[in-house]
C-alpha cells in the first residue's frame, strides 16, 4: 500500500517537509536544536504582517472559490511538477496572466494553473521580483 508523502512545514514560506508527527520541519520544530539556537518561533512570520486588503475585496470571493474548485478537479496535479516528471498533488490555483494586469481573465479557466504550494510560492516570488524590476525601470525578461 502506498505511503502518503509528508506534508510541508507550516512555517510561512518554508518549503521543507514536516517531521513525522509534527507540523514543522526540523528547523522550525520547537524541539529541534536549530530552532533553539536561532530563536525561531513556529507559526510567526519573519516579516511584517500582511497589510493587503481582504481576500474577498481583492476578488477572491465565492465565485472564485467555485472556479478554483473546478480547476483543481480538472487538473488535480501540479502542472509545473508534471513538466519535470514529478507527480505531486496541486493545492493552489495560480493566475498565469496576473489579475492586476488582466482583470477580465480573473475567472477564465484557461488562465489558471494548478500548482503545489512550493511551485506556487516560487512563481509568486518570481512575479514580485519582476514587478519590482519593472518599477525600477528594468525590463521584464
Amino acid at each position: 500500500m502506498p505511503v502518503n508523502p509528508r506534508p510541508y512545514c507550516a512555517y510561512p514560506l518554508c518549503n521543507r517537509q514536516a517531521e513525522p508527527g509534527s507540523s514543522y520541519c526540523n528547523i522550525h520544530n520547537k524541539n529541534s536544536v536549530e530552532f533553539n539556537s536561532q530563536g525561531i518561533s513556529p507559526g510567526i512570520a519573519p516579516h511584517a504582517p500582511d497589510m493587503r486588503p481582504s481576500a474577498s475585496s481583492r476578488g477572491y470571493d465565492r465565485t472564485w472559490k467555485k472556479v478554483r474548485k473546478i480547476k483543481l478537479a480538472i487538473n488535480p496535479l501540479c502542472e509545473e511538477c508534471l513538466k519535470a516528471g514529478i507527480v505531486k498533488q496541486a493545492e493552489e490555483v495560480h493566475h498565469i496572466k496576473p489579475v492586476a494586469d488582466y482583470p477580465e481573465l480573473r475567472l477564465a479557466i484557461d488562465n489558471l494553473q494548478s500548482l503545489c504550494r512550493v511551485c506556487h510560492n516560487k512563481k509568486t516570488a518570481e512575479e514580485k521580483r519582476n514587478r519590482k524590476k519593472e518599477g525600477e525601470g528594468g525590463v521584464n525578461p
